[in-house]
């Protein structure tokens, strides 16, 4: 799993809060804070977590506000030799979101 793609997801684990806090990801290990204006996007106890595996070159993870569901929105990223966006949401996990791609 590329660096963005982890960094995209935990970015995307900070913003859904405590819906999957019962939940268990392994973790992989630890946010370098190189500037202290992260402090203010990611809690001190932040870890990076693996939320799925298996892609051949993930990368551009973005997420997607959705204020009217529940949980407050979804992560999507690309696997590009897979031809696939997946899309992560903490009730489902990683689904695939669009194939192909283009």
């Amino acid at each position: 799993m590329s660096a963005l793609v982890a960094t995209g997801i935990v970015l995307g684990v900070g913003l859904v809060g405590t819906a999957e806090e019962a939940r268990e990801y392994p973790t992989l290990g630890e946010i370098e804070r190189a500037d202290a204006r992260l402090d203010a996007l990611l809690p001190a106890d932040a870890k990076i977590e693996i939320l799925a595996d298996g892609f051949d070159w993930a990368e551009g993870p973005v997420w997607v506000p959705q204020r009217e569901i529940e949980l407050g929105g979804y992560l999507l990223f690309s696997d590009v030799p897979q031809n696939t966006v997946y899309k992560w949401w903490p009730p489902t996990g990683v689904t695939v979101f669009l194939r192909p791609s283009g």
